[in-house]
């Protein structure tokens, strides 16, 4: 019915993001997937006679529903295996070859006093001697034995590896890895244009780890934090520094995404416009940067989301069209999902959307209000209300899923957003004009220090960090249901009392932890 309701007014991209990501919610839901396929098809087309007038949109927003239902279960039903907790459980037995495709970029982690250590990087199985069908087209985690200074594969390489697979139990985890003892036992296929490519693009990613590093020895937090936020490397930030960030609600600063993509956009920009190259034709030059940008940082799902959404403007504004952020935004959405259904149940893509959504809608809403004023004051309130929503619909999500949540975000952000740009512009000087790096990254460690100053000041306060044991899934769906509410439909006052009422006892319904 959302979809519909989109269709009618004009955002065709918006529903049939939602009819297939609310399919795919529904497999994920659902332990026998297959068992509900048909009666739910039927009980679906029956409710589509009682809408004669609308029988086509809706048989169309029925088949949408059915695509993502399905595309999930096709997915998902590959990577579990009756009475097997793990696919790769049933296949223990060593010297084995397995053949894929790695998904992500290799991380070296080194033993203590020692030069040698671990390479971890995920595979998509394609082939497998032990002839395990529930064993293909599903990610497993690699770990490779050996020197930090060895050449890996590339993302997207196809290789075909001998190991064994065992049981890795960490801080009380347990999960089955593929166990290779060195890199003479990966075989790798000649090299493509796109491996030639990978090749740069990986010594352009060692060039900025060395150049942000290069002052390490005095700074060694600070410079932790800076390759965090620039190029998404969070292995080197202590834990004590992701606590303060977590405690203040700021972890969001160590998660590669339209915050970060923004930035980089503003200071390419600036560039692109000093070089005399008009507005429209910007997207020459910064979609290749983000392309760029989006493998440098390990092509995580909230910078995918946020790279896709600047080039689908970038192409409006190129064909001299008027950017729909809302169809652009269900775009980059769609796209996602079909590439990775399992990305429904990610952490990283919930958040990204829902407080992308509601800032989109909070903005729509004031509009008004924001045409009556420009420069400093336009910019300050956009901040304070970017914040507020952020702050407002994330916690509750953080709360259900990872039992935390911080209010104190809500002034953290105002201080850090502004100071995070200065870190992140300084860091790119750096990059760029290598003479003076030194003094760049002098000058990005001293906003890190201001911000750590003002986060360690913040934690003090009474009002901290909020853990609970158990949110009510209800509560949190009647909290965004009332937040929708009072965005997109309520225009009287007593529409507006309602929806607020509606937050009201979504609180009541989380529990007592406020």
């Amino acid at each position: 019915m959302i979809g519909i309701y989109m269709h009618e007014v004009r955002r065709p991209l918006v529903g049939i993001a939602i009819c297939c990501f609310g399919g795919m919610l529904l497999g994920e839901a659902t332990d026998e997937l297959y068992q509900l396929i048909f009666p739910l098809t039927v009980c679906l087309w029956c409710m589509a006679l009682f809408y004669k007038n609308r029988s086509f949109n809706l048989y169309v927003w029925i088949t949408i529903f059915l695509v993502g239902l399905l595309h999930y279960s096709s997915v998902s039903m590959r990577q579990s295996t009756t009475g097997v907790q793990n696919p790769l459980e049933a296949c223990i037995e060593p010297d084995y070859s397995y053949s894929g495709i790695v998904i992500n970029e290799p991380k070296f982690m080194p033993f203590q006093a020692s030069s040698r250590g671990v390479w971890r990087f995920e595979l998509d199985l394609r082939a497998c001697d032990c002839k395990k069908e529930t064993l293909l087209n599903q990610r497993v985690h690699v770990r490779v034995y050996g020197w930090g200074n060895e050449e890996m594969p590339y993302i997207w390489e196809h290789v075909t590896m001998e190991g064994r697979v065992e049981k890795d139990t960490w801080q009380h985890v347990e999960k089955w890895e593929l166990n290779v003892r060195s890199i003479d036992f990966i075989e790798r296929a000649p090299k493509t244009i796109w491996l030639r490519v990978a090749e740069q693009l990986r010594n352009l990613r060692a060039y900025a780890l060395t150049t942000l590093s290069a002052e390490e020895e005095q700074y060694q937090d600070h410079a932790a934090i800076q390759r965090a936020v620039i190029i998404g490397d969070r292995e080197g930030v202590p834990y004590e520094l992701r606590d303060l960030f977590r405690h203040t609600g700021c972890m969001h600063v160590f998660a590669i995404s339209g915050l970060h993509v923004g930035f980089l956009l503003i200071i390419a920009s600036i560039l692109v416009r000093l070089m005399g190259i008009s507005l429209p034709h910007h997207g020459w030059i910064l979609i290749p940067i983000l392309i760029v940008y989006v493998y440098l940082t390990g092509m995580r799902a909230s910078v995918l989301r946020a790279s896709l959404m600047a080039a689908g403007y970038l192409i409006a504004i190129h064909f001299r069209e008027k950017p729909d952020l809302a169809n652009i935004i269900a775009l980059s959405a769609l796209l996602l999902l079909i590439w990775n259904p399992l990305y429904s149940s990610d952490a990283g893509f919930l958040f990204s959307y829902v407080i992308v959504i509601f800032i989109l809608l909070a903005f729509a809403r004031c509009s008004n209000q924001f045409r009556r004023i420009s420069g400093f004051w336009f910019h300050l309130l956009s901040l304070c209300l970017s914040t507020l929503i952020a702050t407002l619909f994330s916690v509750p999500l953080s709360l259900y899923l990872f039992g935390s949540g911080s209010m104190i975000g809500l002034l953290a952000n105002l201080f850090v957003i502004p100071m995070l740009f200065l870190v992140v512009f300084g860091s790119w000087m750096s990059l760029l004009i290598l003479p003076f790096s030194s003094i760049f990254n002098q000058a990005s460690y001293t906003c890190i220090e201001f911000i750590l100053m003002g986060l360690r000041g913040l934690r003090k306060l009474p009002v901290g960090l909020w853990e609970v044991e158990d949110v009510s899934l209800g509560g949190v769906l009647l909290w965004y249901g009332g937040g929708l509410y009072l965005l997109i439909w309520a225009r009287r006052r007593k529409e507006l009392l309602k929806g607020v009422l509606l937050m009201g006892v979504a609180l009541l319904l989380m529990g007592d932890f406020f």
